[in-house]
């Protein structure tokens, strides 16, 4: 079985329920009450308006006793019920006997409202909505044809918008009726009727043109229409919303992804305008991850405020909402609760008031008017808006960060040299000793380093009263230079070299007279100097040696040169083949003949050489022929073999070239240095070769003297620096006294350039320290080259050293000081005041402690919180407007976006239709009413907010495809199961009621044939038996849908008059924020009234003596300043009969103007569930002289439960029995018990005694006390506790009759480690909502400086 069959049983199941013992009148006379305009028309006072210029039809004054009474009682019922009773106009009166019964029923309606003039005293009946009605259910039983016929003839008379008055035109329509029922005859239409008695009923059907004026109760039609329209919709495969599918689903229903991305930011980003908890902003989240939510709301925890802020929500984000009640008694607070921006787009139509059809044209007109505004301009406000938004709230975040850093810190416990205080602790230990530790002048960071032991700082005072000021400050200033001053014994040595050169001074210079431009002469440089030693310790090599005549010959006589050369270069070739011819003659052993003349050997080998090589051997015929031979072949052998191979022939040729290139070499050499007394080479001197090598290198440098010598040394030489009278000669480079000279001119040089930087360093020495004592004398000392005078300085220097160890101590002493008190460093080295002696004896540490604790201290009490709470408030005072201008521009913006051209145009006919239509009576209102209605139709979806109670939501929105976004029902404890046709308007459901509140009693109904109805209709059904007609709405969203919030915070009441309800009904979870001021008080909260001899009638459920005792309390009460401008209400907890019985008795004592005035309704609980009045009067009815059970139901808590909460201000309870009288079990007992207990006069403010107050709070209340003010500690407020309640004393004659009281808040109490800062401020937040104001005393602020503390308490308590 499919959803829509599943759900079709459902409401099949409500059609057949909703018709059970049902009766259709059909006879006018069994209506509560009928006034014939006939008889009305002969009355005084009563006034038929024939006027089209006045909107109402007939006006009741006092003339007309009677009737003014009997409409006095009407009114006030209608006020009361407006949903269960209506007062309507009728003509077409129907006669007509058929199968034995007589109908005698009009057809033609026009729903009126009554209207009391105060003033005038006064009432009358105007048209509600100037609808004409056409009214044939009556009929249906006797209808033989087809019912659609019926229809036509209804739709065809409600198209004429006759006037119910003037029914002339409708004989036509009388006409076709008969002629449908079967029943026409000729004279069909009566148009004068002289009196009800004229009425007859026939077998053929009458119409009668018979105005009356019918009050009656509300019956099920429109319920028959309204599920019958459901059941069609649902047959024609209308689309089940989720909150509907829940009923007749096992599956778990959840929403898909395209839902949840489409309400994600529903539920991210809240728009209240209104104030709200975190209850009320729950509800948008739950709402956007769930198709439907139950709110349990009990008594005065802010419903209807929260469906004004979720109105403005939902419209902000661009849904469409339906707000509904079983009643408009909830529904009535709730529009004024919606801001002025967008009441417009928020409909509300209640009861029978044409103020709701006012407001419609309003509304309508305004949006017609708001459609012309521009989107993109709008586009733009609303970014801007955003942006501002969040910057608020950033600020918000800011600030309560700064806050919470503030008291987090004053009930942390800062560490501090290890150990951890609280700031209570220190600002105690700062107060008490201030005399003794306060002698730190500097200010100190928290967290600053204290460099300083107090052994240290006891130090420094003794080393400053030992070295003086001037001793610190020369030693100061020797320290500074101390460290680049130069050591004694080497500036006096410096010194006394300085006075040696100065002597030798005139010497150096005669040495270097013959040098030009010395300053460019690179006398230092040690390539120079070597060049020049190097050169005449050659020149002392060769003086002793033959070389010597070889350098002044090769230097004197160009011939020479090349012979020397040539030497030089031939011995070396001839020592390169020697060297070669060895190194191969090494490889071999060869052996040869001890004597033999080289030539002759190396012809004789000649012929051995070249036998061997032409005939590879020696033979014997050649030995024989050359005998002369034989002592080579023989004698002469190579590798130990005679010659006889070519390989041996050539080892024995490189001898033999070996020995003749030797023969040349020592010719060559020996020939060439025999002139010049070189040593010659004889054959006995084996080491001649290494001999002549080295002379061959000598003669190169020789050869290479101005390579080596001369051009490197005159590199050094630039610009011609040599000036002496041989230095242009040929041999002046080639002479070692020329280089010996060199060497001393290049040392006086070097001795003249000493003392000149020997003088440089005495001036940079001066420069480097200032003149100031000591260093002065030395800069003097210095200056005229006294070495006693240096000695002495430094013996001065010494003598100050010995002391600076001291001074140096007392110097890092002072430095440590003065990094964090320099200003006590300061007394102290100038030891002002005369403190020194004093400070010895205190405490650095204590004083330092001091110092740094009252400097944080003061620090802290810089950041001012209340200016820090005023910057909150300010920040939501703007972010409330800023959300409420987002919410009215994105509201607005999301109007335009979605209103369709067809629409605009709709909006724009039924605005000029209502105008042309005027008072509703002119010639063409027929016409331009029909034109109104049907436009009107058209533009029901335009408006994006509904508010009507469920009757109206059936009448005006019917069921289409274009659902609501959002359906709200309020006190849906009220309604029953049947409630559920209007869930199937919207897509998501939002349910709020109480199951402690009054529920469907389904009073009436066989419970039988209702589970037989069950049983037939909802077999396939889950959970079929919750269906009863005793289930409410509430419980069953409760039992189907997957989230459920729970409101605890209570705003109507003040805590004892609420206390009742929260004890016997939510086990103290209410949360009664209510708060009342001295002055606003009219007495006791809760006042009970025994009625002496009251006694409850026998027949009648009513007690006259308590009735006449509540009318007299009543009575005073009105005449009492104190209850001025009150609204007051009476209950009966025994039926409505004695509501009905003291109201008659009020309207004739107190009368109707002030009544109205006061709101004063009587009635049972019902009457008043969803609605409140200042002060209650409740009459228990019951008495001893008549039996009476205990009330011990669920239904019967429920009742008292909504009776014991609609008072604000005050309850009064009129009882005729005691408490012995009753029954312990009854809740009858339990009211009065609780009213008994709480009857003597208690203040608002409840002290929780058992909660002991530590010293920090004791020590607050006695200087609160000492200021005069009255205080209370430990004050509980819902399920929080104030720490104190401070207040005007009002007994104290000097209070001038001004009153104020304010909340104080400790903080920083010692053991507040479970202290929670956002559970704190919740409720400073919640509480402040209600009127508190708060006053926070800071643990540290207090102690540091209580008179500074009390004095802004006063000054507060005095604004």
């Amino acid at each position: 079985m499919n959803i829509n069959d599943k759900v079709e049983k459902i409401f099949s199941y409500l059609l057949s329920i909703k018709n059970m013992n049902q009766k259709t009148i059909r006879n006018i006379n069994e209506y509560e009450k009928v006034y014939w305009e006939k008889e009305l028309q002969d009355i005084s006072g009563c006034t038929f308006n024939i006027d089209d210029n006045k909107d109402y039809w007939l006006s009741i004054d006092e003339r007309a006793e009677k009737l003014y009474n009997q409409f006095q009682k009407t009114y006030l019922q209608l006020e009361k019920n407006s949903e269960d009773l209506e007062i309507i106009w009728s003509n077409g009166l129907l006669s007509w006997e058929k199968e034995d019964k007589k109908i005698i029923h009009p057809i033609f309606t026009t729903k009126m409202e009554i209207k009391f003039d105060s003033k005038k005293k006064r009432f009358t009946l105007k048209p509600y909505n100037n609808q004409t009605n056409v009214e044939l259910e009556f009929l249906n039983e006797y209808l033989e044809v087809n019912l659609d016929s019926l229809l036509k003839i209804r739709n065809k008379a409600k198209d004429m918008a006759l006037d119910v008055r003037n029914i002339k035109i409708a004989s036509k329509i009388f006409e076709e009726l008969a002629m449908l029922l079967n029943s026409y005859t000729k004279d069909v239409y009566i148009d004068e009727l002289s009196s009800d008695s004229d009425i007859l009923t026939k077998t053929n059907i009458q119409f009668y043109n018979a105005p009356c004026i019918i009050l009656r109760k509300v019956d099920t039609r429109l319920w028959n229409m309204e599920l019958n329209d459901v059941l069609s919709q649902v047959r024609a495969g209308y689309h089940i919303p989720k909150t509907v599918e829940a009923l007749v689903s096992e599956e778990e229903i959840t929403q898909d992804d395209q839902t949840f991305n489409e309400w994600k930011e529903v539920g991210e980003d809240v728009l209240f305008p209104l104030p709200a908890n975190e209850e009320q902003m729950e509800i948008t989240k739950k709402l956007s991850e769930n198709f439907g939510i139950v709110i349990q709301g009990p008594p005065g925890t802010g419903k209807s405020h929260s469906i004004a802020n979720l109105i403005c929500h939902l419209l902000a984000h661009g849904k469409r909402v339906l707000v509904t009640s079983q009643t408009d008694r909830a529904l009535r607070v709730l529009s004024n609760k919606i801001p002025e921006e967008v009441r417009a787009l928020c409909i509300s139509i209640l009861g029978n008031d044409t103020k709701s059809l006012e407001e419609l044209d309003e509304s309508v007109r305004k949006i017609t008017e708001s459609l012309s505004m521009d989107t993109k301009e709008l586009r733009k406000e609303i970014k801007l808006l955003k942006y501002k938004h969040n910057n608020c709230v950033e600020s918000q975040k800011r600030l309560y960060k700064e806050l919470k850093c503030i008291d987090d810190r004053e009930n942390e416990k800062i560490e501090y040299a290890g150990q951890k205080y609280t700031l209570m602790y220190m600002a105690k230990w700062v107060k008490d000793n201030e005399v003794n530790h306060s002698w730190i002048v500097d200010n100190l960071d928290f967290n600053k380093e204290k460099l300083l032991t107090s052994e240290e700082f006891k130090r420094l005072v003794t080393l400053s009263s030992v070295i003086t000021k001037q001793q610190i400050d020369e030693i100061d200033n020797i320290n500074k230079y101390i460290a680049i001053l130069p050591r004694e014994e080497e500036l006096c040595d410096d010194i006394e070299e300085l006075i040696k050169l100065g002597q030798q001074k005139h010497i150096y210079e005669d040495d270097i007279k013959d040098l030009n431009s010395v300053s460019s002469i690179d006398y230092g440089n040690r390539r120079l100097l070597k060049l020049v030693d190097d050169a005449i310790e050659k020149f002392e090599g060769f003086d002793n040696s033959w070389l010597g005549n070889v350098m002044k010959s090769y230097y004197s006589n160009s011939e020479q040169q090349g012979l020397w050369q040539q030497l030089a270069h031939k011995g070396n070739e001839y020592i390169k083949e020697i060297s070669k011819l060895k190194q191969e003659l090494n490889n071999h052993k060869l052996e040869l003949p001890s004597i033999i003349d080289i030539n002759t050997f190396k012809n004789d080998f000649g012929i051995i050489a070249k036998t061997i090589n032409e005939k590879g051997k020696l033979g014997g015929l050649f030995k024989i022929l050359h005998g002369n031979l034989k002592y080579i072949f023989e004698g002469c052998k190579v590798d130990y073999e005679c010659i006889n191979t070519s390989e041996q022939i050539i080892v024995v040729d490189l001898y033999i070239k070996l020995q003749l290139v030797e023969r040349e070499l020592k010719n060559i050499w020996n020939n060439t240095v025999k002139e010049y007394g070189g040593k010659l080479i004889d054959d006995t001197n084996l080491n001649y070769v290494s001999e002549i090598v080295d002379d061959i290198k000598k003669i190169y440098e020789i050869i290479n003297w101005d390579k080596t010598f001369k051009n490197n040394i005159i590199n050094f030489l630039p610009d011609k620096n040599l000036n002496g009278k041989n230095s242009t000669s040929d041999s002046y480079w080639y002479d070692k006294e020329t280089y010996v000279h060199l060497k001393n001119e290049f040392e006086s040089l070097k001795h003249i350039n000493r003392y000149n930087k020997l003088n440089l360093k005495m001036e940079e020495i001066k420069t480097t320290f200032n003149n100031d004592g000591s260093l002065g004398k030395l800069q003097h000392a210095i200056n005229i080259r006294s070495l006693k005078g240096v000695q002495a300085i430094y013996i001065e220097i010494r003598e100050l050293m010995q002391i600076a160890h001291n001074a140096l101590e007392l110097k890092k002493l002072c430095y440590k000081l003065k990094m964090c008190c320099p200003l006590l460093l300061e007394n102290i080295i100038n030891d002002e005041d005369k403190t020194i002696e004093d400070l010895e004896s205190l405490s650095f540490e204590k004083a330092w402690t001091w110092r740094k604790w009252n400097d944080y201290l003061q620090k802290l009490e810089e950041v001012d919180i209340e200016v820090l709470e005023k910057d909150i408030a300010r920040e939501k005072g703007k972010e409330k407007q800023i959300i409420r201008d987002l919410v009215s521009k994105r509201s607005w913006f999301n109007q335009i976006e979605r209103t369709t051209e067809a629409q605009k145009r709709s909006l724009f006919t039924w605005m000029e239709a209502i105008k042309r239509i005027g008072k509703g009576t002119g010639t063409q209102a027929v016409k331009y009413r029909k034109i109104a209605q049907k436009e009107m139709d058209n533009c029901k979806d335009v408006i994006p907010v509904w508010i009507m109670p469920i009757n109206r939501v059936m009448e005006n929105l019917k069921l289409t495809d274009n659902l609501f976004d959002v359906i709200i029902v309020d006190e849906s404890s009220q309604s029953d199961i049947s409630a559920i046709t209007v869930l199937m308007r919207a897509k998501k459901a939002i349910i709020v009621g109480d199951e402690k509140q009054i529920s469907p009693e389904a009073i009436g109904k066989d419970h039988v044939i209702v589970e037989t109805l069950i049983s037939t209709y909802l077999e396939d059904i889950p959970h079929a038996e919750w269906f009863d007609l005793k289930t409410s709405l509430y419980n069953t969203a409760l039992r189907v849908f997957p989230s459920r919030l729970l409101l605890k915070e209570h705003f109507r009441c003040v805590p004892e008059i609420i206390g009742f309800s929260n004890e016997l009904c939510y086990s103290n979870e209410i949360i009664p924020l209510r708060r009342i001021e001295e002055k606003e008080k009219v007495g006791p909260f809760i006042v009970t009234s025994k009625v002496i001899g009251g006694y409850k009638d026998k027949t009648k459920a009513i007690n006259v003596l308590e009735a006449e005792k509540i009318v007299a309390q009543i009575l005073e009460c009105c005449s009492n300043e104190r209850y001025k401008g009150m609204s007051m209400g009476v209950i009966s907890l025994l039926g409505d009969v004695q509501a009905e019985l003291i109201l008659s008795m009020l309207v004739d004592k107190l009368g109707m103007e002030e009544i109205l005035k006061r709101r004063l309704i009587c009635g049972d609980a019902y009457s008043f569930q969803g609605d409140e009045r200042d002060v209650m009067f409740l009459s228990m009815v019951i008495a001893n002289n008549a039996k009476f059970a205990a009330l011990t139901k669920d239904s019967d808590i429920r009742r008292f439960n909504v009776a014991a909460s609609r008072a604000r201000n005050q309850m009064w309870l009129f009882h005729s029995v005691d408490l012995e009288d009753l029954n312990d079990k009854c809740v009858r007992y339990a009211l009065l018990k609780y009213c008994i207990d709480e009857n003597e006069p208690k203040g608002e403010i409840k002290s929780e005694k058992h909660l002991l107050l530590n010293d920090f709070e004791e020590n607050i209340g006695r200087h609160i006390k000492e200021n005069g003010y009255k205080i209370t500690p430990k004050v509980k407020v819902g399920k929080y506790i104030i720490d104190f309640v401070v207040e005007t004393d009002l007994s104290i004659p000097s209070s001038d009759d001004f009153y104020k009281k304010i909340a104080v808040k400790c903080i920083g109490m010692t053991g507040d480690e479970d202290y929670d800062w956002k559970k704190q401020y919740e409720m400073q937040m919640c509480l402040e909502r209600v009127g508190w104001e708060f006053y926070k005393i800071r643990a540290s602020e207090f102690y540091r400086n209580p008179t500074l503390v009390m004095e802004k308490l006063i000054k507060k308590l005095r604004n």
